[in-house]
């Protein structure tokens, strides 16, 4: 005889089952939408941002779920792991600083090569720290380039969309901040326990050096501006837009 309840909670999980593969089916419904109403050399551009932010913030997380093996191995205690934890945000949230003053003098398709660069390298490294002082250093040395995705991706999106669909790039972009982190969580917690700690951080660098050289030589950066109505005819016809924000026009903004 079948279980009455059992039908019934079979019945429960098929629809919920259908619900999320119905979500699922319109999430990628609304990143097609998105990249759709881009440019075709907008859309590279945007898939390759989002593909490095995914990689780039993987690493964050590919240390914290393996801190006993880590701690095991080279004897040291919480404490010790705290510190590494906090000298790689310390650095990291400093570097953005500077990241955020050089976007606006700068090639951002450059300097996203260089901060790349700097964190994937230290991060591949950091797979073959024999000591917990290299460890440390390796770690402090990939929140030099952390940093560089924020001010460089918000700047690059800001020329990737109009105002009035920028929201939603923007929200594609932490999204893909978001699912980095995540992804190096799971890589580290599945790999770490199973083969070694080292290996999350492998995984999670090589894929931004393939990146990084795709992005810098295949995709045209946009020109600052671009996308706003009332500049896009003249940058077309080859002017430059060259106005930087200064520290005068927050004072004028306060004051009103």
């Amino acid at each position: 005889m079948v279980d009455a309840e059992a039908l019934k909670h079979d019945g429960k999980l098929g629809k919920l089952i259908k619900k999320k593969n119905f979500i699922v089916l319109i999430f990628f419904l609304k990143m097609i939408e998105l990249f759709l109403m881009l440019e075709k050399e907008q859309r590279l551009g945007m898939f390759g941002l989002i593909l490095i932010a995914i990689f780039l913030t993987a690493d964050q997380a590919a240390l914290v779920p393996n801190y006993l093996l880590v701690e095991a191995e080279f004897g040291v205690g919480h404490a010790q792991m705290g510190a590494i934890s906090s000298v790689f945000i310390i650095v990291g949230a400093l570097t953005v600083l500077l990241w955020g003053w050089w976007v606006d003098k700068y090639s951002r398709k450059k300097l996203l090569t260089i901060g790349v660069l700097l964190d994937e390298i230290p991060c591949f490294l950091t797979a073959f720290a024999q000591s917990y002082t290299q460890l440390f250093i390796t770690r402090a040395l990939t929140g030099l380039g952390m940093g560089v995705i924020l001010p460089v991706g918000s700047s690059l999106l800001g020329d990737y969309f109009p105002s009035k669909e920028r929201g939603k790039g923007f929200a594609w972009f932490s999204f893909a901040i978001g699912l980095g982190y995540l992804l190096g969580a799971v890589i580290a917690g599945m790999i770490g326990p199973k083969f070694s700690w080292r290996y999350p951080f492998v995984i999670a660098a090589v894929p931004n050096f393939i990146l990084i050289f795709l992005f810098y030589f295949f995709v045209k950066e946009p020109k600052r501006g671009e996308a706003e109505p009332e500049l896009k005819k003249s940058l077309r016809t080859g002017a430059v837009y060259t106005y930087k924000v200064q520290l005068c026009d927050f004072k004028r903004v306060n004051l009103r």
